[in-house]
């Protein structure tokens, strides 16, 4: 697969040399791992650490200290995804089709992150709306409802903010849900692809 875009690509820097670009050193790690364990192992494994951090933020605890971690295992997770499922995808399409191949998964990951930023973003506004407390002023969004809230006093504004959180922590334990069941498909659509270790050349030579 690299030797079909390396021609493509800038020459390594002198600075930093193999670190310089961390993508790829990421990315050859990621491609050591699936060789080892098999793709649908490492792809299972970055899904369900995502839902893990989801659940750090939603679940465990406030304040932020929980919010980083919670961020930083979700990020770590959906980017070993990210990083290896293009290259499986154009692993496994023949060279002439390539570059239709990566188009494919460019429009996918776009299309998947619009739907899903939607997706949870009219969750969590529902579960805004139905969290507020009877009385309390309805609107469209959290700063309206604020700006209605301070007119009812400090305890409206209590209740917005804390129907904000709630609705947040839903839709965060939705998310990991989410996740965990698409851990389990994608483990199951891809146990019995392997990747050769053909694929392992470059990844040693950057880590």
């Amino acid at each position: 697969m690299r030797d079909r875009i390396e021609p493509l690509m800038p020459a390594d820097p002198a600075r930093g040399r193999r670190w310089a670009d961390h993508r790829r050193t990421l990315e050859a790690n990621a491609w050591k791992l699936a060789v080892r364990v098999r793709p649908g192992t490492v792809v299972g494994l970055g899904l369900t650490t995502s839902a893990a951090g989801c659940v750090v933020m939603g679940a465990v605890g406030n304040g932020t200290a929980f919010l980083v971690t919670g961020v930083t295992v979700t990020a770590a997770g959906v980017g070993t995804v990210a990083l290896l499922a293009t290259d499986i995808v154009l692993a496994a399409a023949p060279p002439e089709r390539a570059g239709a191949a990566s188009a494919v998964a460019e429009t996918s990951t776009e299309l998947g992150a619009a739907l899903g930023i939607a997706s949870l973003g009219t969750l969590s506004t529902v579960f805004l709306r139905t969290g507020l407390p009877s009385g309390t002023p309805a609107a469209d969004t959290l700063g309206d409802a604020l700006r209605e809230a301070r007119d009812h006093g400090t305890t409206a504004v209590s209740a917005v903010r804390e129907a904000f959180a709630q609705s947040l922590q839903l839709t965060l334990l939705t998310a990991a849900a989410v996740l965990v069941a698409t851990a389990a498909a994608s483990f199951l659509a891809l146990r019995n692809i392997r990747i050769g270790e053909e694929h392992n050349t470059e990844a040693d030579r950057l880590t």
